[in-house]
């Protein structure tokens, strides 16, 4: 295999990224590949095995490499895995490397996934952009105090993203505002002050406006608990996979939020 890559007009030599690797005391092994999932997403991805009894976290070793290598030959993706792969000469089979979002990787730190339905809507701008997870049941597996630009991010996936963020929660955020805020938790606090900054009517409403844009029918989610935001969270990657042009509302109880009280007869709560 050709140790010379070529991303985002970039030529990188995978044996560099490889030699800086092995410079971690706590990496006993390691292979750099080209991760491919289209012409235009070439990623890199770094698989590790560590020395045993070790643990690193992510953005220690990230921080490691910036120190010894230039920002684009950072790899998108470090994962750690039990043992590397052989061929029956005993060489490193590359092509047998596992895809890494396919990986539960062992060098996280403190791992928390979204809290509420802004950050979970959030979480799969980034998923889909980053490429670094597959559409399983459950919260986002990504991590909400991550660096956007520590997991992969780079300037063209800022553009998307932004751009993303506008499509699904109509609002402007200038590009400025990811290199501010640029973890799940802070942005999606960035955006609910934007949200909550737009002339509108403050009242409650049953209507749980979660993507309005679009130019299709509109498609009502009926939540079996009531309809807490907790509940629509499950609704987040349906809503995303429905794609923008697809307006979607929630539907909600009264009452949910501790402030209101609950309904109790089935014509009052039809009359909302």
């Amino acid at each position: 295999l050709d140790n010379q890559v070529k991303i985002r007009g970039f030529r990188i030599e995978l044996g560099e990224i490889e030699a800086r690797l092995a410079q971690h005391p706590a990496v006993r092994e390691n292979a750099v590949i080209v991760h491919e999932k289209s012409s235009q997403d070439k990623r890199l991805v770094a698989y590790l095995v560590l020395n045993p009894d070790q643990v690193i976290e992510t953005i220690e070793l990230r921080h490691f490499l910036k120190e010894r290598l230039p920002e684009y030959m950072i790899p998108s993706a470090l994962v750690s895995i039990e043992a590397m792969p052989l061929t029956p000469t005993g060489k490193i089979d590359r092509r047998a490397l596992p895809a890494p979002e396919t990986v539960e990787t062992k060098l996280e730190g403190t791992f928390v996934t979204p809290r509420t339905l802004t950050e979970e809507m959030l979480a799969r701008i980034w998923a889909d952009i980053l490429g670094i997870e597959s559409l399983q049941h459950g919260s986002t597996q990504i991590n909400i105090h991550d660096n956007f630009f520590d997991i992969g991010g780079h300037s063209l996936f800022a553009a998307r993203l932004i751009d993303q963020v506008r499509k699904v929660f109509q609002i402007e955020l200038p590009l400025r505002r990811l290199f501010e805020f640029p973890t799940i938790a802070e942005l999606a606090k960035c955006i609910e002050t934007e949200l909550h900054a737009q002339p509108q009517a403050k009242c409650w409403s049953s209507l749980v406006p979660i993507q309005v844009s679009g130019s299709k029918r509109p498609f009502f989610l009926v939540p079996g608990g009531g309809g807490s935001e907790r509940e629509f969270m499950v609704y987040a990657k349906l809503v995303y996979l429905l794609g923008h042009e697809q307006p979607v509302y929630g539907l909600q109880a009264h009452g949910l939020d501790g402030e209101q009280v609950p309904h109790t007869q089935v014509e009052t709560m039809a009359t909302e």
